[in-house]
Parts: structure tokens; sequence; C-alpha cells
């Protein structure tokens, strides 16, 4: 993954080994704005992701989705 910022992230596993993470390990995109949480939803609706749209939750406007891997990303204002 990586962004307008130049930044990058990158998760591997050894070879062919299945990763199993614990059932609360998820990585948080926090953005500046509900409107870009909104609009980062779509475009992951447009690109075939299946995200539900964001809600209110612990405070923040936010929704989760899975990853190619199985990694539980958040998007979050």
């Amino acid at each position: 993954m990586f962004d307008d910022n130049d930044m990058v992230l990158t998760l591997m596993s050894e070879g062919d080994k299945e990763v199993n993470y614990p059932s609360s390990f998820h990585i948080g995109f926090i953005q500046p704005s509900e409107e870009k949480v909104n609009e980062l939803n779509q475009r992951l609706k447009d690109d075939g992701f299946d995200v539900k749209p964001p809600r209110r939750f612990h405070g923040s406007w936010t929704f989760y989705f899975k990853a190619p891997g199985g990694v539980l990303i958040e998007v979050l204002h």
C-alpha cells in the first residue's frame, strides 16, 4: 500500500506460510475529515471491495474492511 505522501506500508509473511492475526489486530488510517472517509469508502466500493458504509463508532466516523491477505483495515476521522 502506498499514498500520495510517499508512505509505503508492506506486510509480508515468509513463503507460503499461513498468517493468523489476533482477532483485534488491524491497521488504521486517520483521515482529515468525515468527507474524506466517505470518499475513500466509495472509492473502495467502486474498486470492488466489500465495504459497509461508514458509521459512528467509539466517537469516530469509521469503517473497516479486509485487505487482500486478510489484514483488517480501519479508515476513520
